[in-house]
């Protein structure tokens, strides 16, 4: 049987005729609710999910990274070149002006602003320009909080009678 319309009734997402008739969302609103994504480090899964809540727009894992790929959605894996991340780093470390904040911190704060990079390099960076920094918050080694004081037998009224 032959097919003289020269379609199969199946819609694989690529024909442009096919994006009025089907609600495929607009390539703008997909770069823009992707990379709004990847700045809440949603996994795979939650993306595709998020996509048919919000868009309408039924996918699989396979077409979401081709889209990514498509529209560069920024990566913890295809990260900026590591003297834009130091400088990036720098700036945040210096506008909080605490050295309680750790790598994980300042990776929200700079994914918060659409740099995603990823937490190793940050935490390289924080130990390089801020050592002492490092050190207070290492929880690794001694406790550094409040000890407390030896307590003898006579001080708490128990002496002998």
């Amino acid at each position: 049987m032959v097919n003289k319309t020269g379609k199969n009734g199946v819609d694989n997402g690529t024909g442009k005729s096919l994006k009025v008739s089907t609600g495929i969302p607009s390539d703008a609103a997909l770069a823009e609710a992707l990379c709004r994504y990847a700045r809440e480090k949603l996994t795979t899964q939650q993306r595709i999910e998020r996509l048919k809540v919000e868009l309408g727009y039924s996918i699989k894992r396979t077409k979401l990274q081709a889209l990514q790929r498509k529209f560069r959605t920024p990566s913890v894996r295809r990260p900026y070149p590591p003297e834009i991340v130091e400088e990036l780093v720098r700036d945040k470390v210096a506008q909080l002006n605490d050295r309680t904040k750790g790598p994980e911190t300042i990776v929200k704060l700079l994914a918060d602003e659409g740099n995603i990079v990823p937490r190793s390099l940050v935490r390289s960076i924080m130990h390089k320009i801020d050592p002492e920094g490092a050190a207070l918050r290492d929880h690794s080694g001694h406790f550094t909080g409040r000890m407390k004081k030896a307590v003898d037998s006579s001080s708490r009224g128990l002496e002998e009678v």
